[in-house]
């Protein structure tokens, strides 16, 4: 592998054209849809890439095809063994660990030594790429980048059905959010960052790797990270067609009449996201734990209240609320998330 990353070594300095970036792909039972992808990623106008995958034990022909593009395209699809990237930790399997096992690689000795300055992507098995992802994205980050600091830019999606026929032109409009609300009160209840549509440079990987036990998803810390201690920039262009299937590990929430009631549902019954507020609050505590020291004071403040809100009375809780901002995005999820506080 050494040989093959001359060019992830040029730096932050180059243009885009020379840059060189890291695909990391995360499978799992994923032969439905892994050849479309691996295609679309295959096809890209930019060519400077390196797809490091690594497979989560699947019973299906995924590492069959993975395989098959290794041996096709030599050196720029590395498979990646357990030995090399090993799932540890609370997440010993899912996508979470998965992600985690591949970030944690990117930045051992063998890692650094193959891939070190490349700037990195996520992909998701069953989505398709369009032909300018990368090059559209390394545009925007190099014109974020200021010296070494770290810098997330992400896009927006179309949502395709099974049959990559269009649901929707907006993953924003089609879940009614807004891609915009990346500061960090808006990000600590709610993520508005899509992995798959997202690129990070080499000093936003250090910083966020390696991802703590209690991350509720990769790309919710990493934009967390980002948004905290360096930039996150939103880019308008659709450039991942985001498949909609039932083995969708997450998947987009349509809005509309239905998911108001059955958020609401949710609450009045006691089947609410009390247990996915937690989860972000636990998130937020590892997020202080790690970084206390260099949040800026702001950050820090909004950070740690948030982190201790169960600890304050039903009053105490909502001040924090809306003395920080915290909200999420529309009037309903807004107050779904005060109900459940």
């Amino acid at each position: 592998m050494g040989l093959m990353m001359s060019a992830a070594l040029s730096g932050a300095s180059c243009t885009p054209e020379d840059r060189h970036v890291v695909v990391l792909l995360a499978t799992f039972n994923g032969e439905l849809y892994l050849d479309a992808l691996l295609t679309s990623i295959f096809s890209q106008t930019h060519t400077k890439f390196t797809v490091v995958a690594r497979d989560d034990g699947s019973s299906d022909s995924t590492l069959d095809i993975l395989q098959e593009y290794a041996a096709r395209f030599e050196s720029r699809l590395v498979l990646l063994t357990a030995a090399q990237a090993p799932a540890t930790g609370r997440y010993r399997r899912g996508s979470i660990a998965n992600y985690a096992a591949l970030l944690a690689y990117l930045v051992s000795a063998e890692g650094q030594a193959n891939f070190e300055n490349s700037d990195v992507v996520f992909a998701d098995q069953d989505d398709i790429w369009k032909v300018e992802k990368l090059s559209v994205m390394l545009i925007a980050l190099v014109a974020e980048e200021t010296d070494a600091q770290p810098v997330l830019i992400y896009s927006d999606l179309e949502i395709v059905d099974s049959s990559a026929e269009q649901l929707s032109g907006s993953f924003y409009h089609y879940q009614n959010t807004s891609p915009n609300r990346i500061s960090i009160n808006y990000l600590l209840p709610q993520n508005c960052v899509v992995g798959c549509a997202s690129m990070m440079n080499w000093p936003l990987i250090t910083l966020a790797t390696p991802l703590p036990e209690s991350v509720c998803m990769h790309d919710h810390w990493i934009a967390l990270v980002a948004s905290s201690m360096g930039r996150a920039k939103h880019i308008s262009e659709r450039l991942v067609l985001y498949r909609q299937h039932d083995g969708n590990d997450v998947g987009a929430k349509r809005w509309g009449l239905g998911y108001i009631l059955a958020k609401l549902s949710h609450y009045f019954t006691g089947v609410d996201d009390r247990e996915s507020l937690a989860a972000y609050i636990l998130q937020s505590q590892a997020l202080l734990a790690r970084y206390d020291r260099v949040l800026a004071p702001k950050q820090r403040d909004i950070v740690k209240n948030f982190s201790r809100i169960r600890q304050g009375n039903m009053f105490y809780r909502r001040w924090v609320m809306i003395k920080y901002r915290i909200y999420r995005a529309g009037l309903v999820r807004s107050l779904v998330l005060f109900m459940e506080l």
